[in-house]
Formats: C-alpha cells, structure tokens, sequence
C-alpha cells in the first residue's frame, strides 16, 4: 500500500494528466447530437454539413455524390431549378 502512495505522489502530475483527459471524454459524450438534428441546426455552418453529408454517402454508398442546387426557393428548389438539375443528372449519365 505504502509502495502506490508513493508512485500516487511521484507521478501525481501524470494522473491528473489522465484523468482531465476523461473528464473530457466523458464531456464529449453527453454533448453528442444525432446526425439529422446537426443538419438540421441553422447554427452549424452549411460547409460542415456538406462535409459531413459527403462522408457519409462515401462510407455507406459506394460510388455516391455529393450535389447541391443554387436556389432562392428552399428545400422546393430542385423543382424550379430544373436547368440546374438538368445539369447534375446528364453528368451523371455520362459517368
């Protein structure tokens, strides 16, 4: 017993080293959100999502693209933009 406070006191730096460490962790996990809800938040910036849109279709569908709409008209866009959407489908065609 004498022999761990003495490598408790020795390396006391160390431990609390590891231990702010779990805190963190610990703090990461009961911070975390579901994906639909962080793409879903006006807050998180439009560029993450796109990131994190892109890594999913790459990790769970094989040969899956990316493409966004320029539009004035929301989530509708696609509808109106249908030159724009043109676009997108003949690229894909073609590959």
């Amino acid at each position: 017993m004498l022999v761990l406070v003495a490598l408790a006191v020795v390396y006391r730096e160390l431990l609390d080293y590891g231990l702010a460490q779990a805190r963190g962790q610990l703090r990461i996990l009961t911070n975390t959100r579901p994906i639909a809800e962080v793409l879903q938040d006006a807050t998180f910036p439009d560029s993450l999502k796109k990131q994190l849109r892109q890594k999913l279709l790459a990790k769970y569908i094989k040969d899956a693209d990316y493409q966004e709409i320029d539009s004035l008209y929301g989530h509708d866009g696609f509808l109106i933009e249908y030159k724009q959407l043109k676009q997108i489908l003949k690229a894909w065609y073609v590959r």
